[in-house]
């Protein structure tokens, strides 16, 4: 989901309160600055709630802080307004899935396949995170089907270019068909410490 809004999480550690200061002064300032002022009033419908915390709430975005310049307010305008971007013309739609479903599916395209699975999966700090790869290593198997797929796993873990764009190219180039070793040079990836090559972009390392 994080990917798919272009943002990303930082979880906070187990027994590490700190991690999380920031917000949970944020939840502190919030209770003192608008529930406890709300706390003896009553109200007859959640749109008069809703219209007395928006109230207090801009109260509170537009409060000078004490100890910096500007508000709230302010800080949102130049920092977080600029940096915004527009959501999704499409929702996110919510799945769950378990790393042996994926490799299930993997094992029946071929040996090669699910061991590119496997590789894409074990380059993640959570497995979660690779999800979205292996996935689409399921949508080539439908659109090019499970034989070519196996073939290009088979010469991405050759070329050790292992990641769904490396497997998407090879079969979108149709060098799936050409015998291990026919491609250009320039086709295998360099090694050298200098050069970061393209899994470091993408996010996932090869095996």
């Amino acid at each position: 989901m994080l990917g798919y809004y272009g943002t990303s999480g930082l979880p906070a550690r187990v027994k590490h309160p700190k991690d999380k200061a920031k917000v949970e002064v944020g939840v502190q300032v919030v209770e003192r600055w608008i529930l406890a002022r709300l706390r003896h009033q009553k109200f007859f419908s959640l749109s008069e709630l809703n219209s007395a915390i928006r109230r207090l709430l801009e109260e509170l975005n537009h409060r000078p802080f004490r100890k910096l310049p500007g508000s709230r307010h302010s800080l949102y305008e130049s920092l977080d307004r600029p940096a915004l971007r527009s959501l999704p013309t499409e929702r996110y739609v919510y799945a769950e899935w378990i790393p042996e479903r994926v490799l299930d599916w993997t094992t029946s395209a071929g040996p090669f396949t699910r061991k590119v699975a496997e590789c894409i999966l074990a380059s993640r700090l959570h497995p979660q995170q690779a999800f979205r790869s292996c996935l689409g290593l399921m949508r080539l198997g439908k659109i090019y089907g499970p034989e070519r797929l196996e073939a290009a796993s088979r010469k991405a873990l050759y070329y050790q270019a292992v990641s769904y764009r490396s497997i998407n190219s090879i079969l979108k180039n149709r060098l799936d068909e050409k015998p291990l070793g026919e491609e250009s040079p320039v086709s295998k990836p360099i090694s050298h410490p200098n050069i970061r090559g393209s899994s470091y972009y993408e996010g996932e390392s090869s095996c």
